[in-house]
């Protein structure tokens, strides 16, 4: 049921950059492809992937945070099912885009994510499994949800973007300190957002 997330593995972050980065031929990068990078189906995994590309350079890429916020919510939705697999529509998993534009961004976060990777361990890790994952899932899809009107201000979609990175990090690797971080976070975001929006 549910505990898959408590069950995996934990998973590197610099070793699942370098898996996107080998995953991606050719001129256009597949989003279904980028999941598979991971060989794994988990839900930290699995909400890290569109919320890479919604706060790297990809991003900026028309009608990125449009779809990277719709997969971020079918997968959330998902969390809170007693199912172990998320499943996304294939119309979503086909989604092509740019290569050039992600080869930047892998480059790019290169640094950073080794850095932050150094401070990334299992600990606390029960905020990784129900009741907690219930309330990351509600997250998830919040921060989605606020992905499309903030799509319309300039680097507006990095503040849930990077809230989600931390959940799915912290999903991924059992890091109940970054899940911690990812909540409160998010209470930032929403309370700036409502600002903005209203």
């Amino acid at each position: 049921g549910m505990n898959e997330v408590c069950e995996g593995e934990a998973v590197a972050l610099i070793d699942i950059l370098d898996r996107l980065a080998a995953e991606a031929e050719g001129s256009k990068v597949r989003l279904g492809d980028l999941f598979e990078a991971f060989g794994t189906r988990a839900f930290g995994p699995m909400l890290l992937v569109p919320a890479f590309l919604a706060v790297a350079p990809t991003g900026a890429i028309p009608g990125m945070s449009i779809a990277t916020g719709s997969v971020i919510i079918l997968i959330a939705l998902q969390m809170l099912l007693p199912i172990d697999r998320p499943w996304l529509p294939k119309r979503l998993m086909d989604l092509e885009f740019s290569r050039n534009p992600f080869d930047k961004s892998v480059k790019k976060s290169r640094p950073y994510i080794k850095k932050f990777g150094k401070v990334v361990r299992p600990r606390f890790g029960a905020l990784a499994c129900p009741p907690w994952s219930y309330a990351v899932a509600l997250v998830c899809i919040a921060m989605g949800a606020l992905m499309f009107p903030l799509a319309l201000l300039p680097f507006a979609v990095l503040a849930p973007g990077m809230v989600i990175v931390f959940l799915a990090v912290g999903l991924t690797s059992w890091d109940g300190v970054l899940i911690a971080i990812g909540l409160m976070g998010s209470v930032i975001t929403l309370v700036m957002a409502y600002q903005v929006i209203l």
